[in-house]
């Protein structure tokens, strides 16, 4: 009796043993799959080499804000792209500007939503004569590469997007879109499938950016792309050993861009990691 008892234990555990494992392969497998990006690389090949200027080459020393007309020709004239952010007006334009309401950039806590075009245009940015722009003075002046992040929208988004293509359509501009909100990105792979579109994210702890913890955990660890099929990351840089961002890159060779980029060794670091970069606070050498 103790030799058959000896004997059924061992195999209780050698087949608990055997489901753990068979549990964790399964497990691995779907992780694997839903972090999956969209493996083709020809829409990316055009902005090979390019680096972003975050929010246009800015430098409010110089009397350049951030996301203005003159931080965007600077970046023209030195040869970047540029990242811009955009949000809708009350009378469905697109501004340029990164945050939802003035005050931190005019002095002003009214919402961008709730202002029309032309308010919106009258307010000057961080006490200089530049005013915030909108996207069609951007793109009537810039002619390097544009990475336009949709901020989010709530579910206006797919009103926000369809005007950001028919104005960039309309100009014939370079461009690839990013947006922290994977609706964006599914709309874009719905309805423009051609322009490459890419998964903002990052490690949100406790700041979950009104994602709620369950949004924050999924989109930091990229376990939509299976969803969006984004064709690249831009990845916070501190943030850059996040797993899923390492077994993305690893087995499916996704093209990733690190932000924000502040000096020439954190540069340095994301392109010895095969990363591109969108930058701001200094100039790096072009390839």
């Amino acid at each position: 009796m103790n030799i058959w008892k000896k004997l059924t234990d061992t195999m209780v555990i050698f087949y608990t043993v055997i489901i753990i494992i068979s549990v964790c392969i399964l497990l691995s497998a779907a992780w694997a799959l839903a972090i999956r990006p969209n493996t083709k690389k020809e829409r990316m090949e055009r902005f090979k080499g390019v680096l972003f200027a975050h929010r246009g080459l800015h430098d409010i020393s110089s009397g350049i804000p951030e996301n203005s007309l003159a931080a965007f020709r600077a970046a023209c004239e030195e040869g970047y792209g540029a990242e811009l952010d955009v949000r809708a007006t009350r009378d469905g334009r697109l501004a340029v500007i990164h945050d939802p309401d003035l005050l931190r950039t005019a002095g002003s806590d009214l919402k961008v939503n709730e202002l029309t075009a032309a308010e919106l245009t009258s307010f000057s940015l961080e006490g200089t004569y530049e005013r915030v722009p909108l996207l069609e003075q951007v793109i009537s002046e810039f002619d390097k590469a544009l990475l336009v992040e949709v901020k989010p929208c709530g579910k206006d988004y797919p009103a926000v997007c369809e005007m950001l293509c028919r104005l960039m359509d309309s100009r014939g501009v370079s461009w690839c879109v990013e947006s922290f909100d994977p609706r964006v990105l599914l709309w874009f792979r719905k309805n423009k499938p051609g322009i490459p579109r890419g998964q903002l994210s990052m490690i949100f702890d406790r700041n979950t950016d009104g994602l709620g913890r369950a949004g924050a955990f999924v989109i930091g660890n990229l376990l939509i792309n299976f969803i969006t099929r984004p064709d690249f990351i831009a990845y916070k840089f501190d943030h850059r050993r996040n797993l899923s961002l390492r077994l993305c890159r690893r087995l499916w060779k996704v093209r990733t861009y690190y932000w924000t980029i502040k000096s020439p060794g954190e540069a340095e670091a994301a392109f010895t990691d095969g990363a591109g970069i969108i930058f701001e606070g200094f100039k790096p050498k072009l390839t």
